[in-house]
């Protein structure tokens, strides 16, 4: 087609009611008119959207979401636990292995235990002084009754490390809980661990 006749379609099409003028072409050097720019505008709601996601998932601005000294502390012993257990449970008990693959089933279960009954434990333990000094009088008389007599603690033993790790868990609970704080984990702790 030649230009003269897409020139007159053009005027054709804007002389339709309903129709913005189209911009006629300019050369580089000109400035196009105000009229004839698009607007390019984000919604407000995927705006919204956006900065919430830039956020990310773990929210410094409100205290519930912070990561704390709690999940670096489960998270370090739980790494330490399953690196002393898988070979105390190879080439000592003979047992299956904790650490065969990348989905190590040792990690899993010790994962599983931290977020059902230790976290539990956490929680109910951290509502006041009374209860946390009785979950730590609790952990105590079971830590003493599963190792009496002391004479023959086998310091490599995994039930020794993690049942350890709960005593003291629970008397780092008790000392939090005194200064007005908890070892329960939240979301951000629980992806760190």
């Amino acid at each position: 087609m030649s230009s003269s006749v897409l020139r007159r379609w053009n005027r054709l099409k804007l002389a339709r009611p309903g129709r913005a003028p189209a911009p006629n072409r300019a050369s580089a050097g000109d400035a196009p008119k105000q009229g004839l720019i698009l607007r390019k505008v984000v919604p407000a709601a995927f705006r919204r959207y956006l900065n919430k996601e830039q956020k990310g998932q773990l929210d410094l601005e409100g205290e519930d979401q912070r990561l704390s000294w709690r999940g670096v502390w489960v998270g370090a012993f739980l790494s330490f636990f399953l690196a002393v257990a898988a070979p105390y449970g190879n080439m000592i008990i003979r047992g299956t292995y904790m650490s065969l693959d990348f989905s190590t089933p040792g990690a899993i279960f010790l994962f599983l235990v931290l977020i059902g009954p230790l976290n539990v434990a956490f929680k109910l333990g951290g509502r006041g002084m009374w209860q946390a000094s009785l979950f730590f009088g609790a952990t105590a008389a079971l830590w003493l009754w599963g190792h009496w007599p002391l004479d023959g603690l086998d310091p490599y033993s995994p039930g020794l490390l993690f049942s350890s790790f709960v005593l003291v868990s629970a008397l780092l609970n008790l000392l939090a809980v005194a200064g007005g704080r908890g070892l329960a984990l939240n979301r951000a702790d629980l992806i760190l661990v």
